[in-house]
């Protein structure tokens, strides 16, 4: 047998062995990977909550210069209100997050002003 036969064979029976001493622990390894990726959820859904709470929470009015994500989070009702004007799917479309309420306006042609006001009773301003 020459060298390099003895050291491949010497190293597949070190990594036999390795994985054999680790296999007991293969399931607490992928228990805690399930725990983390729960945690994970529930961590990234708690910072959604509380960002639409400071949202909501926000008593700045609105204005066209407003995107259409912040304007969606501040109230529920808004997202009648969009999709009264053709908007209805806004909180899925990624141009939402920086699209104004104006450019919104412009491109679908309805009344901006009308919009802000409607908005604006939602509100209670």
């Amino acid at each position: 047998m020459t060298t390099d036969q003895a050291r491949a064979r010497l190293r597949a029976w070190a990594r036999g062995r390795v994985i054999e001493a680790l296999r007991p622990r293969r399931t607490g390894f992928a228990e805690a990977r399930g725990e983390l990726g729960a945690l994970r959820d529930r961590l990234r859904t708690a910072e959604q909550r509380v960002d639409t709470l400071a949202l909501r929470a926000d008593r700045t009015p609105l204005s066209l210069a407003t995107t259409i994500h912040a304007a969606h989070h501040r109230h529920p009702g808004v997202q009648a209100a969009f999709a009264r004007r053709g908007l209805p799917a806004c909180l899925d479309c990624p141009v939402g997050a920086d699209e104004s309420l104006g450019e919104a306006a412009f491109a679908e042609g309805f009344d901006a002003d009308e919009l802000l006001a409607e908005l604006q009773a939602l509100l209670g301003r």
